[in-house]
């Protein structure tokens, strides 16, 4: 299953928090009781940390071993919707990075990373995405995220400036992983973005599926990673309302989606 949320949607739940050293700039996200309040407080954080916005994605494993597919951000609905609909995901530099390596990973829209990472980046600098901060999170429990910090400028900081801000875009990712994850499992927020014609892509990776084969099977046949095998898995279930990925295959067959 696939869930956008937009901070402001991540409220009456309670901070799950480990009692310890809390730095000051981040300690604002306690004093939150609204959706408002709340993305006003992240902003205030992220602008601290000399950014404009955030992103904050995670696969959570189920029982059903179809990790689940959730995204909070403060960027604006259209470029959401825009992202989702040309599978930005599959070439989206910054998932890609943090999918593949535990180091920080820092871009702006002027260098090259590639052909489709290129065109990626060029349509997101027409959005004000043009340069930022993403690290990939570990946890012990199975989970794989990324948090990152994004600008409108064309350049990062410079020299210490640069590593200042890293060091305050990992604070401040580690203290919202473990303070509002919890909720993201848990599923106390629900939040329904409209839904969007299924993929190409997304059927092949379906019709894969439906003959059986694993994910890992199906990234090394469509010459894609796991991870996005299982995206698109996600991202079929959401806009079929369902929650298991038989029940997405049962219902292509149906449909006469794929045979």
């Amino acid at each position: 299953m696939f869930r956008m949320l937009h901070l402001s949607e991540m409220v009456g739940v309670e901070p799950l928090i480990n009692q310890g050293y809390v730095p000051e700039f981040v300690a604002s996200l306690l004093k939150a009781k609204t959706g408002t309040q709340l993305v006003r407080t992240v902003s205030e954080i992220v602008q601290a940390i000399g950014f404009d916005t955030f992103v904050y994605g995670s696969l959570v494993p189920n029982e059903q071993n179809d990790p689940d597919i959730v995204v909070v951000t403060t960027m604006p609905y259209e470029w959401v919707a825009r992202y989702d609909r040309m599978t930005y995901f599959e070439i989206d530099p910054r998932v890609q990075n943090c999918l593949r390596h535990v180091t920080p990973f820092l871009w702006d829209s002027r260098r090259s990373y590639g052909p489709k990472a290129d065109a990626f980046l060029k349509d997101a600098a027409q959005h004000g995405l043009r340069s930022g901060i993403t690290l990939p999170l570990r946890s012990t429990t199975g989970e794989n995220a990324m948090f990152g910090v994004n600008s409108s400028q064309p350049e990062l900081p410079q020299d210490e400036d640069l590593q200042l801000a890293v060091g305050r875009t990992y604070l401040f990712a580690s203290y919202f992983h473990e303070w509002f994850f919890h909720n993201l499992r848990s599923q106390l927020v629900v939040f329904d973005m409209p839904v969007g014609e299924v993929s190409k892509r997304e059927l092949e990776v379906l019709a894969l599926a439906a003959r059986g084969h694993s994910s890992k099977r199906i990234a090394r046949e469509l010459g894609i990673s796991e991870s996005t095998a299982n995206y698109h898995i996600a991202s079929v279930k959401r806009k079929f309302k369902v929650r298991t990925r038989s029940q997405a295959i049962a219902q292509a067959v149906q449909t006469g989606l794929i045979r």
